[in-house]
């Protein structure tokens, strides 16, 4: 029998190398019965990889994935992986296009990971590749991910935000552009949060109609002029709409 003289760190581990391993998602007790390990401990384990990024959970199932930072142990996350390859070739296209940067963002359920950018020298720089957050509101994308989540989560995260208010105008503006997604197929945020700034985003789902990412897009009032707001946007959200298609997104 092997000694453990870390016995809590062995068990997450192996928690973590499971997760790591598995091509679908698995269930609590999926884990506790294949590890042998008790349910307090798999609870707190998992409650740990959660809150650091190296697990989240399916909000529709209950049931476990590897979390956006397992990436940067130099494990695999097929599905961030292919979003990564297939999503890059489309953003230096989008760039190319708009003379504006271009960014792949993956969102979990819970949070948001920054996968990829193409950035133009006359437009702004955007987040920083790998960046991680949990705050929706202030970014075009992230409404896109606030406006998928039920109304109690929404109510919980303007709870808990970093500021305690939009404020009236902001607000407003974000509850228009919500009411107006699903006409437009892409949210704009138009010198909201910064003087000059305007940045897009539009929706990436997967094979199994599911909310995964968001192609976005950012500039400034010279690199996005009012008259061109409505065909960057098209422009945005048909190359989202070509990376959903190639990870098998079929609209029903």
């Amino acid at each position: 029998m092997t000694l453990h003289t870390a016995p809590a760190l062995h068990r997450g581990l192996t928690v973590l190398e499971m997760l790591s391993q598995t091509d679908s998602a698995v269930g609590f007790n999926q884990i506790t019965e294949s590890l042998s390990i008790s349910k307090s401990s798999v609870a707190r384990i998992l409650s740990v990889l959660r809150e650091r990024g190296y697990a989240s959970r399916e909000p529709q199932t209950g049931r476990y994935i590897p979390g956006p930072r397992m990436a940067s142990l130099g494990q695999r996350t097929p599905l961030v992986d292919r979003m990564r390859d297939l999503g890059t070739p489309l953003l230096e296209t989008l760039t190319e296009q708009t003379s504006n940067t271009s960014m792949l963002f993956y969102w979990n359920g819970e949070q948001i990971q920054a996968l990829a950018k193409k950035t133009h020298p006359i437009s702004i720089a955007m987040q920083l590749v790998g960046s991680l957050t949990e705050y929706l509101l202030s970014t075009p994308w992230g409404w896109i991910f606030y406006g998928s989540l039920s109304k109690e989560n929404q109510s919980q995260i303007k709870k808990h935000s970093k500021s305690s208010s939009l404020g009236p105008v902001a607000s407003a503006y974000l509850k228009a552009h919500i009411q107006q997604f699903p006409e437009t197929g892409y949210m704009l945020d138009n010198q909201q949060f910064y003087t000059w700034v305007r940045r897009f985003a539009a929706p990436v789902y997967d094979h199994q109609q599911q909310l995964v990412g968001a192609i976005a897009l950012g500039g400034n009032t010279l690199t996005i002029p009012d008259t061109q707001l409505h065909t960057i946007g098209q422009q945005v959200k048909n190359h989202a709409l070509q990376l959903s298609h190639q990870l098998g997104y079929v609209a029903s």
